[in-house]
């Protein structure tokens, strides 16, 4: 059990990309930057609406390990192009902003864990 506070629960989502951008970790490599805004919790009944305050932010890391996984995350998002284009700022910029995808977020001893669903689980 965490000992982190959080309003949130652990569980399904869908959230909005409210802002994108890409930046680099400290070994170097691309780190796609999604924040989602007008969260829904996942229930029996359907999606309950979160606080429309509350926005949380997904890191996905683009390494030689990683990649295969990313790239479906970043499709599930609406994004299939270069790393730079998911900067809003390149000329050929990809703007998945208003897009409404699946996350996923767990409760872990370091707080929360939020990341894209890919439906596997």
């Amino acid at each position: 059990m965490s000992n982190f506070n959080t309003p949130l629960r652990s569980g399904n989502y869908v959230g909005e990309i409210i802002s994108q951008k890409l930046s680099k970790s400290k070994n170097d490599n691309p780190v796609f930057e999604a924040v989602f805004g007008h969260l829904g919790f996942q229930t029996a009944d359907g999606f309950e609406q979160v606080d429309t305050g509350v926005t949380r932010t997904v890191f996905m890391h683009l390494t030689t390990k990683s990649q295969a996984y990313t790239v479906r995350k970043l499709a599930e998002c609406g994004f299939e192009g270069k790393p730079s284009q998911w900067n809003l700022d390149s000329e050929e910029a990809i703007d998945c902003t208003g897009k409404l995808v699946k996350l996923h977020m767990k409760i872990t001893e370091y707080g929360e864990d939020w990341d894209v669903s890919l439906g596997s689980g």
